[in-house]
């Protein structure tokens, strides 16, 4: 078999992989088609397949960090991309199509905007420029204040350096 090929045949084994993960939490459809969210998770995978995987092209270097350039490919598009993308999305969280979207959708805005989310009470931001331990995003990478860790173990859980990448990139300001 090619590599070509092969690439494909695992992005999309992964795809359906996420799309399981995803619906079966207990929190039921949340109105995005099957079709829809194998697509993204397909895309999700190839990218990641394409790159080489792993968020070991982090740019954290003497620079600060950026939305667009560093943290939207290596964690949302890596690790979000089965459950949020475009609405309606899990949690009435939308991260896509692109950057921009994910952006508006997460800096400055209340956690839990969906009626019936977990977190909708919870009196925190998606991310809180400067303060990545009153951000939501970066809370549920850790240690949730609602509802469960993020992403489900099944999709597989994000590395300590993406993690990290988030921490920073909050702690820096949340640039786009």
């Amino acid at each position: 078999m090619h590599r070509s090929s092969l690439c494909r045949c695992l992005a999309l084994l992964a795809a359906h992989v996420l799309y399981a993960a995803c619906t079966d939490d207990g929190e039921g459809s949340n109105g995005s088609s099957a079709a829809g969210m194998v697509a993204a998770g397909a895309q999700a995978a190839g990218t990641q397949a394409a790159a080489g995987g792993g968020a070991s092209g982090m740019t954290g270097g003497a620079g600060k960090l950026s939305f667009a350039a560093d943290v939207y490919d290596q964690v949302i598009r890596a690790k979000c991309s089965a459950c949020h993308s475009d609405a309606p999305s899990m949690g009435g969280l939308a991260l896509f199509p692109g950057a921009a979207t994910a952006y508006a959708n997460l800096v400055g805005v209340p956690a839990g905007a969906a009626e019936g989310n977990a977190c909708r009470n919870a009196g925190v931001l998606r991310v809180q420029p400067g303060e990545p331990d009153k951000s939501l995003i970066y809370l549920k990478l850790t240690m949730p204040i609602c509802g469960s860790v993020m992403p489900p173990a099944a999709v597989g859980q994000t590395t300590t350096a993406q993690v990290e990448l988030v921490r920073k990139w909050i702690a820096e300001g949340a640039a786009p």
